[in-house]
């Protein structure tokens, strides 16, 4: 598909039949912003038609006309174009969320068509009130299509280069991917920090995403509303506080457009009551949301578009209630699927830092068919991207092994995918599909040392060359090294918060316990830990293996209740070093909180 003329960007393009200040309440608003920030701002009234551009030019010309049953939304409330194409909306804010904004008005473009005019228009002291229009185009749309979705960039933290990597490869697939979708924390930490700061991530993130190869969609994370969660208090009437520069830069909090049958619908990730603002959908987004997928016809499929599906209890039961197919997020920076309110979806990783070890940053391709859709999570920079579903970081792999998962090859160059883990090797079939070649194998592992073990996977093409990956995985394949420990050792625990004595086990016996304290540190979610306590348990030669389990078993109270741990790490210090379970992150920014059973493999020899 090729790209239309629209702000790629939100914010790159400006709308050639703005006037400046012609009536009455244009001439006061543009007076009140010479003044400052926009005040709040409720009930602007708006109109204008959306039109079939025939010539694709972005202007109405006189033998063009509207386009009926055409939603059109400020983000709160929807209109919907008469026969003409015309429509006339009450344009508001919510004033907990966008204090001294103006709205921002959207057309809902419908199945078969693309816009040739920006999709969404600010209400600002230039607009002309009553010239809101939208054009539209005919565009062939079928089934299937592709589309990307990309999350948590939060441009700079990744490092300029690996974003600029990301649009390079979608100016790659600009002639098969209608579209990208990228579900929040665009820029780095905007709520934790000043305004100049803030709004220089916002001024690099508009310049990377400036003329984008393909058409671009973003909706708001948690770190987007500018200088809220700052150490030191900004001013809430600064233009640029909370969402002045996301409304500036990015565009509308709030969006849906339809293609090719599916609906695909964006929200935000914020609430904020009386100056105080938290994580999660807002009552206004859970209602507006509402509001659009009440408009469509019965059975429509619907993707839905959110930072984290959480918040407003009303979200849960409208996606209890409706046809929506699978939910797209980010938030957690680690790839996989998820399960929310009864529906099904994809968490998508980041493009800039990620928390499983099995994958680095990078994004989703999305195959969209009349049944259902298939995916792959392909890493960024990384030609010949080969992604394993089965196992992954974190799974033990058993003596018989399956593995499955898919490689990139939009040239078709790869003949051959072998796989080896020690001795075995095997060469692996494969089936090319859009958007990547999917392969699987049953791996009888069963001749192999347990402990964790090198896979190697190598791609090879026509003519000769070879791409190879190597994971790390925990292989339980019953069959134990031989292993004479040279020395001593000791098992070192950083724990916290613990209420009532828990137990500690190396390979199956106990050695010690962890004692209560009355540390409880800062929790996983917002900061690291501050403190623990370290026990230290001696451990003989003997009671050594090559891979040795480590466990700690919480305890239970006097009220029966099992008491929860909070693990900053688990080690085994040994021949002048610390082995750790390799599947497992440490230290005080990711501290494990249980009150079941933790095991640690740690593995004295791994490959």
């Amino acid at each position: 598909m090729q790209s239309v003329d629209q702000p790629s960007t939100p914010g790159a393009v400006t709308m050639s039949w703005n006037v400046s200040c012609r009536r009455s309440l244009g001439l006061v608003l543009c007076a009140l912003t010479l003044a400052g920030a926009l005040p709040d701002v409720r009930g602007i009234g708006v109109s204008g038609v959306v039109f079939l551009d025939a010539n694709a030019n972005g202007t109405r010309d006189a033998d063009e006309g509207g386009v009926a049953e055409v939603p059109v939304t400020d983000g709160l409330h929807f209109a919907v174009t008469g026969t003409d194409g015309h429509y006339r909306l009450d344009a508001a804010v919510d004033a907990e969320l966008q204090p001294g904004l103006g709205p921002v008005v959207t057309v809902v473009f419908p199945n078969r068509t693309w816009p040739t005019t920006a999709w969404f228009q600010r209400v600002d002291a230039d607009t002309d009130l009553e010239r809101l229009d939208f054009g539209l185009r005919a565009d062939a749309q079928s089934l299937p299509f592709v589309f990307v979705h990309g999350t948590d960039p939060h441009v700079p933290r990744g490092g300029r280069p690996l974003f600029e990597q990301f649009r390079a490869e979608m100016g790659a697939l600009a002639g098969s991917a209608r579209f990208c979708v990228l579900t929040g924390d665009l820029v780095n930490l905007a709520d934790s920090y000043e305004l100049p700061a803030a709004r220089a991530d916002y001024e690099l993130f508009h310049e990377l995403t400036r003329g984008f190869p393909v058409p671009l969609f973003c909706t708001s994370g948690n770190h987007e509303p500018a200088g809220v969660r700052a150490a030191t208090k900004q001013d809430p009437t600064h233009p640029d506080y909370g969402y002045g520069l996301y409304r500036r830069i990015v565009g509308p909090l709030r969006w849906s457009f339809n293609y090719a049958g599916y609906h695909l619908v964006g929200i935000d990730f914020n609430t904020a009551r009386d100056g105080t603002w938290s994580w999660g959908v807002p009552p206004s987004a859970a209602t507006w949301l509402e509001r659009d997928l009440a408009l469509l016809p019965d059975n429509t499929p619907v993707l839905l578009f959110v930072h984290w599906p959480a918040g407003d209890p009303q979200l849960t039961k409208t996606l209890e209630t409706t046809p929506v197919r699978a939910i797209f997020s980010g938030h957690s920076h680690a790839e996989g699927t998820l399960q929310f309110a009864g529906r099904g979806g994809w968490q998508s990783g980041s493009l800039s830092q990620t928390s499983a070890g099995d994958r680095k940053p990078g994004y989703r391709l999305v195959l969209a068919g009349p049944e259902g859709m298939e995916t792959f999570y392909k890493a960024t920079g990384v030609p010949h991207a080969i992604t394993l579903d089965r196992p992954r970081s974190g799974q033990a792999v058993a003596a018989k092994a399956e593995i499955r998962g898919g490689f990139y090859d939009a040239g078709e160059e790869i003949a051959r995918l072998n796989i080896r883990v020690g001795e075995v090797a095997a060469d692996v079939p494969f089936l090319r599909t859009p958007i990547c070649s999917r392969f699987s194998a049953d791996l009888d592992l069963s001749g192999e040392e347990e402990g964790f073990r090198r896979f190697h996977l190598t791609l090879r093409s026509h003519d000769g060359t070879e791409w190879t990956e190597t994971l790390c995985f925990l292989l339980l394949s019953g069959r134990p090294a031989e292993f004479t420990a040279e020395g001593n050792a000791e098992l070192v625990v950083d724990a916290c918060g613990v209420d009532v004595e828990a137990a500690l086990l190396v390979n199956g016996a106990e050695v010690g316990v962890l004692p209560p304290t009355e540390l409880r540190g800062d929790g996983p979610f917002r900061a690291p830990v501050k403190d623990a306590d370290t026990v230290r348990i001696p451990l003989s030669r003997s009671s050594l293996a090559r891979l040795n389990t480590a466990e700690i078993r919480p305890g239970t109270g006097a009220a029966g209740k099992r008491d929860t741990v909070c693990v900053l790490d688990v080690r085994l210090a040994y021949g002048g070093k610390d082995w750790r379970d390799l599947r497992r992150a440490h230290g005080p920014w990711h501290p494990r909180t249980s009150s079941d059973t933790t095991t640690c493999y740690i593995d004295l020899l791994p490959e």
